[in-house]
């Protein structure tokens, strides 16, 4: 929004024009725990992850969380990829990249400075929601949603390049 606000109010020239858009289905890959993992997950869901026995459960295979839990037996249920849906449209100088996931800023940062456009929004879950993509940097610290993410490590930087393409190819139809 600042950026807009900022070419409006002159600081930076801003040409508007035809709109063009770019569309894939994209295949992410997902993680799978080990089976041992699924397992103890299976074992902590069928005792009840908000029973006594099942946080002495959590407690025991040293999950984070009962959300940590949840997420090992989501990811076993998927398959090996997710297909997802990537949007790109432009109009001028201005462009907007789409993510069916919440994406880490260290991403939307790669895509808006690899951007052919001088004003780009990344915009998170946008006609999907498949959870949290976290960038490579996230992965060894742990965390939250590196513990909930349904997608290999190096997804998000892979996710980007994506979005850069889309962008280049509404960039090449202007």
């Amino acid at each position: 929004v600042k950026a807009v606000r900022d070419a409006i109010a002159g600081e930076k020239e801003v040409q508007t024009g035809k709109i063009h858009t770019a569309h894939s289905t994209y295949a992410g890959t997902v993680f799978h725990d080990s089976p041992e993992r699924v397992a103890q997950a299976k074992e902590i869901s069928k005792a009840g992850r908000d029973s006594a026995e099942g946080q002495a459960l959590i407690k025991k295979y040293g999950f984070s969380s009962k959300y940590a839990a949840t997420a090992v037996i989501t990811r076993y249920n998927l398959g090996d990829t997710v297909e997802m849906q990537f949007f790109a449209v432009s109009f001028g100088d201005i462009a907007f990249a789409t993510a069916p996931f919440e994406q880490f800023d260290t991403n939307g940062q790669e895509v808006r400075a690899a951007s052919p456009f001088p004003v780009t929004f990344t915009l998170s879950i946008t006609n999907d929601h498949n959870g949290y993509v976290p960038s490579a940097l996230a992965f060894p610290h742990g965390g939250y949603e590196v513990g909930q993410t349904k997608f290999v490590e190096g997804s998000g930087e892979e996710f980007a390049r994506e979005q850069i393409r889309l962008l280049n190819e509404c960039k090449a139809a202007a």
